[in-house]
């Protein structure tokens, strides 16, 4: 006895078929900055960021830090590393990457390169 595939049979294995293939690809790492929740495989976009801290550990004058085209001022001593966001340091948040650094003070110029690792916290002291 033979069998036949009717037509319709035929378009629903098809149509199970593509469906189970297009699945929607994106980010699917939620420490990403560009997280898509609706990503059900990741295609390996992910971006990430993470923060830098420029401050000194004794007292001087305001230093204003350029990096990546931002500006931020140090206006305070440490006399221990401070974390990310404190205040009184040149804060910044930026994507994972090497970036060049300038700094400059009535009394000194700094200048460097310095990593933001991803979701990470990196201090760079002027001294």
């Amino acid at each position: 006895m033979k069998k036949f595939l009717s037509l319709a049979a035929i378009a629903a294995v098809f149509l199970v078929g593509i469906s189970s293939c297009d699945k929607t690809k994106g980010c699917t790492d939620s420490t990403a900055t560009n997280y898509n929740a609706s990503a059900q495989q990741d295609d390996g976009t992910c971006t990430y960021d993470g923060n830098l801290v420029f401050y000194y550990a004794t007292a001087g004058t305001n230093a204003t830090v350029v990096i990546n085209g931002q500006t931020g001022t140090v206006t305070s001593a440490f006399t221990s590393t401070p974390n990310c966001g404190q205040t009184g340091c040149a804060n910044f948040t930026l994507p994972t990457g090497t970036y060049a650094y300038t700094a400059s003070s009535s009394f000194n110029t700094w200048s460097g390169n310095i990593t933001v690792t991803k979701n990470g916290c990196t201090a760079q002291v002027l001294q």
